[in-house]
């Protein structure tokens, strides 16, 4: 065992490593070249590997230059293991433009080698000690699969560029996740990331674009290493309801357990939700099972549970190079067959937002998290907490966009990508109705909203004061006493929205009686906005 380590060590080339380094601090633009065909994972050296983590963070955030190289290791709390002459000194030894793609060659050349020596070394260690050597495995194919190419290694631009230049390129959009407006936040056939505290409704949101995919006859995979079937399955039933669809109850057995036949037999194999409860690492018969399903059609695999994930493998969230291990094993066969993933994490409990504070930018554990997407890393910052009776609001932010397609405002130096809204139904069965709107809608929501539940409480003392009622009888009397105010009065689609929100909420019971709803006063309800409305003042003079 020795011998392997020691020709592990063996194979690697520090001068080559510090001369790209030196290189990329001292020319930020040199970095577009290499992103594409190195990661942290390929330097030899653990305190380079930090340095390029930390000037692809800058570069993201906008910042260059050296001190912003340093502030990046300070945050990611490297500093104290890399000292600032050593950044100095990179930058005295930094290679040409001109030579980056044959240093970049050299480092990958040498790291492929490396990977497999590590990978065979894994091996050993899992058959000898009994341990699931399948990531083992899947380690070793990987290094196998991913050789440097003939040349410099570098793609020919040529046709690409072509297209581009005559129009007929096509444009990576984002399709996943659909906003109220009808834009998208996450990209297919991509690895997007979801991070976010405790709470934050991240597994609902992956459901909701799950719905949205399967409402389209595209089936998904949803492996969970967080719940449990019955949990996901009455998030999945909630979600259907909240987005009021027509039988949802059908709806969401045919796309657990396939169409219903006459016999009351159901076809399984037409099901469009894949569910796997992954009680173990993600294997190879896991991710055969995944495969075959995006043979089948699947575009969207949702990944529920990173930190918990890699802990099944026996893998460091904390380590870059673990983290390299686990997304080339799990996430990039999948991206490669063609289906988007959505892998779900934790944000670090450091910078964790609490209720209404600041969003936190980064997924929690090493840096290789956000360095790996190719798609989209979303944050959600917890503005309001909600619950099976309260409504959310959680507003998502961009992390990362690399094609940078999605429409974002700009705000207090944050990317919004959108604000989710999420509203608590539990008139006659449970749901949440989520729908993630642009900023720009949020504004004009909250003051239609203030206005709803201002004639809500309107609504309510007329039932104390009058007694059950119908609808129609409420609304009359409602319209007497602002004609008799001098008043306009409440508009119908305010009186409508508000009246379903005390039936929605359990204010006000709502029963058919032949041709009329006859409403029923049940809790009271006060706004907390007062009960001046704006529908309801004096008519102007003029």
């Amino acid at each position: 065992m020795q011998a392997v380590d020691e020709r592990k060590s063996g194979l690697q080339n520090l001068t080559a490593e510090a001369s790209l380094l030196g290189c990329l601090i001292a020319n930020p633009d040199a970095l577009d070249q290499v992103t594409e065909h190195i990661g942290a994972g390929d330097f030899a050296n653990p305190r380079n590997s930090a340095i390029y983590s930390a000037v692809c963070m800058a570069a993201i955030e906008d910042t260059t230059g050296l001190s912003a190289i340093i502030e990046q290791l300070r945050k990611d709390g490297a500093l104290s293991h890399i000292s600032e002459n050593y950044l100095h000194q990179l930058v005295g030894v930094a290679c040409s433009t001109d030579e980056i793609r044959q240093t970049v060659a050299i480092i990958l050349d040498l790291a492929r080698k490396r990977e497999k020596v590590a990978a065979a070394t894994s091996i050993i260690d899992s058959v000898t000690n009994g341990h699931d050597e399948t990531i083992a495995f899947d380690r070793l194919l990987d290094a196998q699969d991913r050789q440097v190419t003939n040349g410099d290694g570098f793609a020919d631009l040529e046709g690409t560029m072509k297209q581009i230049i005559s129009g007929n390129y096509k444009k990576t959009e984002p399709t996943i996740l659909r906003r109220s407006d009808g834009e998208f936040l996450l990209y297919a056939g991509k690895l997007n990331w979801l991070s976010a505290p405790p709470e934050a409704m991240k597994s609902f949101t992956a459901l909701l674009a799950s719905v949205q995919m399967m409402q389209e006859g595209k089936p998904v995979v949803y492996v969970d290493f967080e719940d449990d079937a019955s949990t996901i399955c009455e998030r999945l039933y909630k979600v259907a309801v909240g987005q009021q669809l027509e039988s949802a109850e059908e709806l969401v057995m045919t796309w657990t357990s396939g169409p219903l036949y006459a016999d009351g037999s159901r076809d399984r194999s037409r099901a469009l939700f894949h569910y796997i409860a992954a009680g173990r690492a993600f294997d190879m018969k896991m991710r055969s099972l995944v495969l075959k399903a995006i043979k089948n059609g699947a575009q969207l695999v949702t990944i529920d549970g990173c930190a918990t994930a890699l802990a099944h493998a026996n893998l460091d969230e904390n380590s870059n190079s673990d983290v390299n291990t686990w997304i080339s094993a799990v996430s990039y066969p999948l991206t490669s067959a063609g289906a988007a993933v959505l892998i779900i994490d934790h944000v670090t409990k450091s910078s964790a937002p609490s209720l209404g504070g600041s969003s936190a930018r980064y997924a929690r554990g090493a840096g290789s998290k956000l360095a790996a997407v190719s798609g989209a890393a979303l944050s959600f910052d917890v503005k309001e907490a909600g619950s099976v009776h309260t409504e959310a609001r959680i507003e998502i932010s961009v992390s990362k966009d690399r094609p940078g397609r999605i429409h974002v405002s700009k705000r207090s130096g944050k990317r919004i990508a959108g604000v989710l809204i999420s509203q608590p139904m539990t008139g006659g069965r449970e749901g949440v109705k989520l729908v993630v709107h642009p900023v720009e809608e949020i504004s004009q929501l909250a003051e239609q909203k203030r206005f709803d539940l201002v004639a809500a409480e309107h609504i309510y003392k007329l039932l104390q004061e009058v007694g059950p009622s119908t609808k129609t009888g409420v609304n009359d009397l409602l319209k007497e006493r602002a004609k008799s105010k001098g008043t306009k009065g409440f508009r119908t689609e305010t009186l409508v929205a508000a009246t379903k929100f005390l039936i929605d909420n359990g204010y006000v019971r709502c029963e058919k009686e032949g041709r009329f709803d006859n409403l029923y006063p049940l809790t009271e309800y006060k706004s907390s906005y007062g009960d001046i409305h704006a529908d309801d003042v004096k008519e102007s003079p003029f």
